[in-house]
């Protein structure tokens, strides 16, 4: 019998963490954040496990699932990322038995394709979408932190809304084909319908998975999670206590008002892939996967 995972993957600040901790919080799966961030080839963070914190509280080095894994990763010569993600499913089933699955929110595409070239495994993959001007507006927030020392100029021009869109669409496109390419069992949620359609969400959720989903879920706090290299979601009670939307971007129109206007065919697409699907139910797997719309590059 196969071992089950199932990826969550997306583009950076599309809500992946908030999928992740909803489907963890079911009895039959554990969240436990990038993996691949930790255990990939040459990974600094692998290199230092104390420095990664566990959303258990404890460290990597020192939770109880995740310590086994480091421990079990540095005894073996294992270089490929593939090799290693079998040692991580490994200790996995070792900590959890068979019954539970765990939840990887590494959205890396090499991650997934590294997944699909073991042939004891069976991946099932959701890609996460968020409506391009609140990906914009949060995004700049952070870039604004992370670009703080550098001359202003250059501030402005990493962070200038049009770039952000274009790159919104692209790098979504690009994942949205590398899936269709592998042939992974996949369905599509916006953060938008995570959101605020949580019930729908949920309903489309055990579609997927062959699972009941309830309300129950939506409060994560309540269940077991070791997600490591996660959203610091996980270090707010309140927002650890279920599901709100950040509506933040309603009231920063300035910076997306005029990239609407100057890219059509990226809202068209925003407006089919965000919000297309809301009023949707999941159809059964092989008929609800990704489509890529054969559609030119933003302007």
């Amino acid at each position: 019998m196969k071992q089950n995972i199932v990826f969550i993957s997306g583009i950076p600040r599309s809500g992946t963490s908030l999928l992740s901790l909803m489907i963890g919080a079911h009895p039959r799966y554990v969240s436990v954040g990038e993996v691949y961030g930790l255990i990939r080839p040459g990974s600094e963070r692998f290199a230092n496990p104390e420095g990664v914190q566990c959303s258990c509280g404890k460290t990597a080095n020192d939770c109880t699932f995740w310590g086994e894994v480091v421990s079990r990763l540095r005894g073996s010569d294992e270089a490929t990322a593939a090799g290693r993600y079998q040692i991580f499913l490994d200790g996995f089933k070792a900590r959890f038995g068979d019954d539970k699955a765990p939840v990887d929110s590494s959205k890396a595409m090499p991650a997934l394709a590294a997944l699909t070239t073991l042939p004891h495994v069976q991946v099932k993959t959701f890609y996460v979408i968020k409506d391009v001007r609140a990906w914009t507006v949060s995004l700049r927030e952070h870039q604004n932190q992370q670009f703080r020392k550098l001359p202003r100029y250059q501030r402005f021009t990493r962070n200038m809304s049009s770039r952000l869109f274009r790159r919104w669409y692209r790098e979504n496109r690009e994942n949205q084909a590398v899936i269709k390419r592998l042939g992974v069992p996949s369905a599509q949620l916006s953060y938008e319908e995570l959101c605020l359609f949580p019930s729908q969400s949920l309903t489309k959720i055990s579609a997927f998975l062959g699972d009941e989903f309830t309300a129950e879920v939506l409060s994560f706090n309540k269940a077991e999670h070791h997600g490591v290299l996660i959203n610091r979601m996980r270090n707010s009670e309140e927002k650890m206590s279920g599901v709100f939307y950040d509506n933040r971007w309603l009231f920063s129109h300035k910076q997306w008002r005029v990239p609407m206007l100057l890219f059509p065919r990226i809202m068209d697409y925003n407006n089919r892939h965000v919000y297309g699907h809301v009023a949707t139910p999941y159809k059964q797997p092989g008929a609800d996967q990704i489509t890529v719309q054969s559609e030119r590059a933003a302007g």
